[in-house]
């Protein structure tokens, strides 16, 4: 079966690059109508997820341009290392804001847009990124585990309360292993930095090989992994989450 986005319009958070960029290129070979939101200039739209009025500006955008809103990828999210004892404004602000506050942020406005009586009322899918930082223990990085947790337990949270109030709303999460991005660039750097890998191609093989497949993945991986979540295939799915991680969590 050929899954298609046909007539639906997307959002993507922190769509750049990296996952978020491969997301938006998959769906939009999968006939979506995509905006790319970040900060950079590679972007359709400017939104810094932690702002809550660049978050109702980006609705007025989309309702101006598109007309519509059937899927939000709150994809945008950042990743500092530090050891507990560590621990600075970087990792217990800045981190927390973009990903939890950000996909907070996200998920209240994507409500407000798409159930019954909202801007569009249509309904729709909402698809938040964790990791599998979420359920591993990785020294280090406390804070961006955390925080990659919690976003699993709000879209559980929000899966329940959009299908008891029949929003027509279903909401899924990804949780992306080791992906070849900027994040496990700088992932392989703090190996080389502790001595875990004598240099960034070393650390680069440890992490491919320490999946069953025994290759990092692609943020085309990442991107087919939800399109199935968003298209209509996966119409019965929601408070899920699918581990996009070559089997890293088997070995």
């Amino acid at each position: 079966m050929q899954l298609d986005l046909s007539g639906k319009t997307a959002l993507i958070t922190g769509a750049g690059r990296g996952i978020g960029a491969g997301i938006a290129d998959v769906f939009e070979k999968a006939g979506a109508q995509v905006v790319r939101a970040d900060l950079g200039d590679a972007a359709d739209l400017c939104l810094d997820v932690t702002r809550e009025e660049d978050w109702k500006t980006a609705i007025d955008v989309l309702a101006e341009r598109h007309g519509a809103l059937h899927i939000l990828v709150n994809n945008a999210g950042v990743m500092f290392g530090e050891a507990i004892e560590e621990l600075g404004s970087k990792s217990l602000d800045v981190l927390p804001a973009v990903n939890i506050r950000g996909v907070q942020l996200g998920m209240k406005y994507g409500f407000l847009a798409m159930k019954p009586g909202g801007r569009f009322g249509k309904g729709g899918v909402i698809l938040n990124l964790s990791s599998t930082a979420a359920y591993m223990s990785a020294p280090g990085f406390s804070a961006y585990c955390a925080s990659k947790a919690a976003v699993e337990r709000l879209t559980k949270v929000a899966a329940v309360e959009a299908g008891r109030a029949h929003y027509g709303i279903r909401v899924n999460c990804l949780y992306p292993g080791n992906i070849d991005t900027t994040m496990v660039s700088s992932l392989a750097e703090e190996l080389v930095a502790v001595g875990a890998a004598a240099t960034e191609e070393a650390a680069r093989d440890i992490l491919g090989k320490a999946a069953a497949l025994e290759r990092l993945g692609t943020v085309e991986d990442v991107g087919k992994a939800a399109l199935f979540l968003c298209s209509d295939a996966s119409s019965f799915i929601t408070g899920a989450g699918l581990t996009v991680d070559g089997g890293t969590g088997l070995v």
